[in-house]
C-alpha cells in the first residue's frame, strides 16, 4: 500500500477539531449506500485514494463545519442538490482529510474533486488496487454518517 489507511484515531484526532469534540468513530460494515466520492491524485493525476461518503455525512460535516442549525441540516437532506454552503463546507473536510492518507514518507495527493459516486473517474482503479477501511461517524448535534477509504 502506497498510501496510509486511516482507523480510528486519526479520524478522530483530525475531524473532532472541525466537526466537534465529542465526535465519534467507530469501525462499520462495508457501506452500500455511499452518494459522493472526494477523488485524491497524485503529482500525476493518477487515483491514490478515494473516501466514499453517504449523504448523511456529506450534509452533517458541511454543516458542522460552518454551525448550520441541525433543522437546516435536515432539511437538507430531503433537497436533491446540496446547500451551497453544505457542499463547499464539505470540500473544506475532504481537502484536509488528505492529510489522513498521507505522511512524509507516502507520495503527495491532493483533493481532485468531490463527485456523486456516479461520476467519480478512477473508482474502479482504486478499488481494484487498494485496501478498504469503513466508519461510522456520529457528529454531535447532528446524526450519524458512513464513510469509507480506499488507498492505493
Amino acid at each position: 500500500m502506497k498510501f496510509l489507511m486511516p482507523d480510528k484515531k486519526s479520524i478522530t484526532d483530525m475531524l473532532s477539531m472541525l466537526l466537534g469534540d465529542d465526535l465519534t468513530v467507530k469501525q462499520a460494515a462495508p457501506m452500500t449506500d455511499a452518494a459522493y466520492a472526494a477523488i485524491y491524485v497524485d503529482s500525476d493525476a493518477a487515483p491514490g485514494a478515494v473516501c466514499l461518503c453517504s449523504k448523511t455525512f456529506v450534509v452533517y460535516a458541511g454543516a458542522a463545519l460552518s454551525m448550520v442549525p441541525p433543522g437546516g441540516a435536515r432539511d437538507a437532506l430531503k433537497e436533491a442538490v446540496l446547500p451551497e454552503v453544505i457542499a463547499g463546507n464539505f470540500n473544506e473536510v475532504m481537502n484536509i482529510c488528505t492529510r489522513l492518507v498521507m505522511s512524509e514518507e507516502t507520495p503527495h495527493l491532493r483533493l481532485a474533486k468531490v463527485c456523486l459516486v456516479s461520476a467519480a473517474d478512477g473508482l474502479d482503479l482504486v478499488e481494484k488496487a487498494g485496501s478498504r477501511a469503513d466508519f461510522e461517524l456520529v457528529i454531535p448535534k447532528y446524526g450519524s454518517g458512513f464513510v469509507a477509504f480506499l488507498v492505493t
